[in-house]
């Protein structure tokens, strides 16, 4: 069956941060299924789909926050592009729409907006002061979006995801595993950045779950993207299409286990790997790299020079393992696993690194 997408329009609502027709760009695209749903529609049914999308960008009725609430919680899917999501909320009287407060009233109070009961934070960078909009750019996560540096379509807020919205007890999470706490992930595969190379804010976030940080709901949990630019007259050509990618991708990597574990001279360490696969059916390849930086590179944030390394199944489960030898020239030993699709493509990856033990004092300190 085809991804499907619910998107949400309604007819005199207005657009924010948004100036593109984002029911015709899906529809362009193959193997997705698109239906066009409304206010009644929405507060009657729900959302019916793998994923929801807002073609208001920013802007939404403040009516379906618990329709969208069950939805996510429930497991779905979110894809957005314009703006920062669930950012004004609307409610309609005499027939026009009016931006509503949706903040505590006042500074005491604590109920969290919509944004943040679905674990988005927000926040203005304070970079954005000290660099013209012209200086600023978009750039992209080479192996999950592969497209040219963008100017323009600036975000006005970064956004986080938090790791766990709400606190899970035993028995909860519909099939849990027991060895596995439900946890989220998010590749920065957009990062705008100032001309001398220092990270502004993502603008895109792809996020990733294993099991439902969401109390009491199911455990199986699909991907968001999330495009904070704010388009003007067209997307970056082949974001949607790579965002979709990411949303429909099969079978995802969870942390590597152990993390930063350490080395002893002349030893070596295994590096594990698991697939957390949400489709239950995946024929794709799991691939391991490693790679080696000194320590002037790691504080100069010089790029990793990958090399193939080996990958075997490590039990009946799945689990894949790479061993790390110590390397007496490096300062740090950092090691990946990707996911490849059938055409070569990298879908997804997870990251860490080995410490030789004679590095760890220094490591701790240039952290």
């Amino acid at each position: 069956m085809p991804f499907s997408i619910a998107v949400f329009r309604q007819e005199g609502l207005p657009v924010g941060g948004l100036g593109v027709d984002v029911v015709a760009l899906l529809q362009e695209l193959d193997d997705v299924d698109v239906a066009v749903v409304d206010l009644d529609e929405v507060m009657a049914n729900g959302v019916e789909a793998d994923c929801f999308c807002n073609a208001h960008g920013e802007v939404y009725p403040l009516a379906i926050e618990e329709r969208i609430y069950e939805f996510i919680s429930a497991g779905g899917g979110l894809l957005h592009v314009g703006g920062t999501p669930f950012e004004t909320a609307m409610e309609q009287a005499d027939g026009a729409w009016r931006a509503v407060q949706t903040l505590p009233a006042s500074p005491s109070e604590k109920a969290p907006t919509f944004r943040e009961r679905l674990g988005i934070q927000s926040y203005r960078p304070s970079e954005l002061g000290h660099a013209a909009d012209s200086e600023l750019v978009h750039v992209f996560d080479a192996d999950l979006i592969g497209i040219p540096p963008l100017r323009g379509s600036l975000p006005e807020l970064g956004l986080t995801v938090t790791t766990t919205v709400l606190p899970q007890t035993a028995g909860e999470g519909g099939d849990r595993p027991s060895d596995l706490s439900p946890c989220r992930m998010v590749h920065q595969a957009g990062m705008v950045r100032t001309p001398d190379g220092r990270n502004v804010m993502p603008s895109l976030l792809l996020v990733k779950s294993w099991g439902n940080v969401y109390v009491d709901q199911s455990w199986e949990i699909l991907p968001w993207a999330i495009f904070t630019g704010q388009v003007a007259d067209e997307l970056p050509p082949g974001i949607l299409r790579r965002m979709l990618d990411w949303l429909t991708t099969p079978a995802q990597l969870e942390p590597l286990d152990p993390p930063q574990p350490t080395v002893q001279a002349g030893q070596s360490v295994p590096v594990h790997a698991r697939i957390f696969d949400a489709r239950r059916s995946h024929t794709w390849t799991i691939r391991a790299r490693q790679g080696r930086l000194t320590l002037d590179e790691f504080r100069s944030h010089a790029p990793i020079a990958w090399h193939d390394a080996s990958c075997e199944k490590a039990d009946a489960t799945g689990l894949r393992r790479t061993i790390v030898k110590d390397d007496p020239d490096a300062f740090i030993l950092p090691v990946r696993f990707e996911v490849i699709d059938i055409q070569g493509q990298v879908r997804d990856y997870s990251e860490s690194a080995v410490i030789p033990s004679r590095n760890v004092g220094t490591f701790m300190a240039a952290k």
